[in-house]
């Protein structure tokens, strides 16, 4: 947020640079529709969750993150110097969590083999 009021002349910084202030601030509330707005505070207040050490459910955080991908794709629309094509939010590209746990698995299976080798080559 401190980038766009920094970037965007049309932007008048309030004195209060919260993020909250800094969405609420008129110029910008006039320069997006209200989902976006409404993305926006849901990614404020999401994270403002987590933040102070509450648990933020994994249907929160995916929603912050489709919220995010929103805001990004407004940036990359009005903000960026190339043109980008920005797609909808795909939720296949977003991990589940197996894959760390597949991998856990993994590590563990090389580390006892190792572990196996290690012996065996004492024993030589």
């Amino acid at each position: 947020m401190h980038w766009l009021y920094e970037n965007d002349s049309g932007l008048e910084q309030p004195y209060d640079t919260s993020f909250s202030s800094l969405i609420d601030a008129y110029t910008f509330k006039a320069n997006i529709n209200d989902s976006l707005f409404r993305q926006i505070n849901l990614i404020r207040k999401i994270g403002n969750t987590g933040a102070h050490g509450k648990k933020v459910s994994s249907d929160s955080v995916l929603i912050s993150v489709k919220a995010l991908h929103a805001f990004s794709a407004f940036l990359a629309k009005y903000y960026g110097e190339d043109i980008y094509e920005i797609g909808v939010f795909d939720e296949a590209l977003v991990s589940t969590g197996d894959e760390e746990k597949l991998f856990k698995q993994q590590l563990q299976l090389l580390q006892e083999k190792l572990a196996t080798q290690e012996e065996k080559s004492k024993n030589l």
